[in-house]
């Protein structure tokens, strides 16, 4: 028989289907930096299924399920996963009250809905160990109900479980136990549910939202709704150096939760940005978050829902011995449980009011002033996570690359306005060749931080535009004079070498 876990929500839903083949401490940081691995890790492993993709996952939903299975595994098997999430020897002992202390926290949080939840669902064939159930009980606390189920209604057992689910998510993820994940011969299903509903601290005001692109890449772009606040929020922009990216931290009521942009500096980099991020590179940029920046954001409005079957991600990171011939001794005395299947599903909408989510993851120097105001503005691929602040837990993890053109992103909460995917827009060839031959990129306005332009440039700004919108729209007026259908790639291009994005992070 086998254990699938099914993993998902922002919500998030871990599930742990299997058939037959402490005292609270104080919480560790050690153990958090652990989970927070986990979540580049399972990023970068995902990324090698779809480089250029969305993503969205819960790695927090996806440790805490494990260790509902580490409490009942031994010799290599525990070896297995305490190894895939970062637990060392240092912790192995008290990991379980340390997260039970991070669910506390989790769960302790009045502004913001936000709340970590378990299920264990044996089949009534099954005797799990009294210890194994008491350690449960001792770690995931009473709401960790333990309800055996006949899986021989196979059916009926699923719409159970289903529904738990979807009722802990607030039904935004409904039937994540499709048909195919359960049968007669299933005996133990582990269930880990996370939601997260927040409001902005600083809400995006509807009235600022507009349509305007989203650049997947260099030739191509996406209508989506773009919201916008202007305010002060916790802002660093990594040098080169480091990430080259700049992070932006947007609080929920409460200060307690938050979102955390990472923009690549360049468009288009963020394969750059991947690579260089590491755990040490992401803590110590965060530090350097100047708490009271003047920034304008720009963010799209937008839903990603994302269903993985992760059992070759964790057998990549170190976890194939789990899926062979696993040790599962201390869940209960059958040598034939076996891990098959991990199912992790997870789902996210972001607009003015705040985020809904469920899943079932240094360079010193002075000031002699305030800083300037600074734009962050979303309309290329970045990475998005959202944390618990007090214990830095990572809860989501994600990357947000390709707008759904049927995505309903409208500025009501039923009604929509589907964006529809599109060329980016091009100008005829003779054009972009006059341009180039009137304005080099080595002459872009060199404007100060008030936009002040030279005597120079301002024959050219007239012709291109003083920044990358007014470029493109200017390109759409051409393409409109000269009657065309579209504008070829050209002229964008030519925007983007116009006008770099250290350029459009200027007011």
């Amino acid at each position: 028989m086998n254990i699938e876990v099914l993993i998902g929500l922002w919500v998030s839903v871990s599930v742990l289907i299997s058939g037959i083949q402490g005292v609270p401490t104080k919480c560790n940081k050690e153990l958090v930096d652990a989970f927070n691995q986990f979540a580049l890790d399972l990023h970068r492993d995902l990324s090698t299924d779809d480089p250029n993709g969305n993503l969205i996952f819960s790695p927090y939903s996806v440790a805490s399920c494990f260790l509902m299975v580490l409490l009942g595994t031994a010799g290599e098997t525990a070896d297995s996963i305490a190894e895939v999430f970062h637990i060392t020897q240092a912790i192995r002992e008290s990991v379980h009250a340390y997260r039970r202390c991070i669910d506390e926290s989790i769960n302790g949080h009045e502004s913001v809905k936000l709340n970590t939840v378990n299920r264990v669902y044996p089949a009534t064939t099954l005797n799990l160990l009294t210890s194994y159930t008491d350690a449960i009980t001792e770690y995931y606390g009473e709401d960790a109900k333990i309800e055996p189920l006949d899986f021989k209604k196979t059916e009926e057992s699923r719409k159970i479980i289903n529904d738990w689910i979807a009722n802990v998510t607030n039904n935004k993820l409904q039937n994540v136990i499709q048909p195919s994940n359960i049968n007669e011969m299933t005996v133990i299903v582990l269930v880990n549910a996370i939601y997260f509903k927040g409001s902005w601290k600083y809400k995006f005001l509807e009235k600022e939202t507009h349509k305007t692109n989203f650049f997947t890449d260099i030739d191509t772009s996406t209508e989506v709704d773009m919201m916008v606040h202007r305010t002060h929020f916790p802002y660093t922009n990594s040098p080169k150096s480091i990430l080259d990216a700049q992070i932006v931290e947007l609080p929920y009521v409460g200060d307690t939760v938050s979102m955390v942009i990472l923009l690549p500096n360049n468009r288009f980099r963020l394969a750059e940005l991947e690579q260089k991020l590491t755990l040490a590179r992401l803590k110590d940029e965060m530090k350097y978050l100047f708490p009271d920046r003047a920034v304008t954001v720009s963010l799209p409005k937008f839903k990603l829902k994302e269903r993985y079957i992760l059992n070759n991600n964790l057998k990549r990171l170190g976890m194939d011995h789990v899926f062979s011939g696993a040790d599962l001794s201390k869940m209960a005395n059958d040598d034939r449980l076996s891990i098959d299947e991990v199912i992790h599903e997870a789902f996210i909408e972001v607009n003015e009011e705040g985020t809904e989510a469920a899943a079932v993851t240094v360079i010193a120097g002075g000031r002699s002033g305030p800083p300037p105001p600074v734009k962050v503005t979303c309309d290329q691929p970045f990475l998005f996570f959202i944390r618990d602040k007090p214990t830095g837990a990572i809860l989501f993890w994600g990357r947000y690359t390709t707008p759904d053109p049927a995505e309903d992103t409208s500025t009501t909460s039923s009604t929509t306005q589907p964006s529809t995917a599109s060329k980016a827009p091009t100008v005829p060839e003779t054009i972009v060749t006059e341009e180039l031959k009137q304005t080099k990129i080595t002459d872009a306005p060199t404007t100060t931080d008030a936009g002040i332009e030279t005597s120079t440039n301002r024959y050219n700004m007239k012709r291109v535009g003083h920044n990358f919108e007014e470029c493109i729209e200017k390109c759409k007026i051409r393409k409109a004079a000269k009657n065309k259908t579209n504008i070829q790639p050209k002229c964008m291009k030519f925007c983007f070498k116009r006008f770099p994005t250290t350029q459009l992070s200027t007011p």
